[in-house]
């Protein structure tokens, strides 16, 4: 496996909570309206881009 570029791992939100999130996205915050319906694993939130 390459990691030689900054690497997070990322689930998909499944239904029906994907729709819910994108429609209050909508109704709430345009500029995140399109942005993926994922969760981040590891790679952000302090932990930082995994690394090799």
């Amino acid at each position: 496996m390459d990691l030689s570029n900054p690497t997070y791992v990322c689930l998909d939100i499944p239904e029906p909570a994907h729709s819910t999130i994108r429609q209050l996205r909508a109704d709430l915050c345009e500029r995140l309206s399109n942005f993926p319906i994922e969760i981040t694993i590891a790679g952000s939130s302090g932990l930082g881009a995994i690394t090799a």
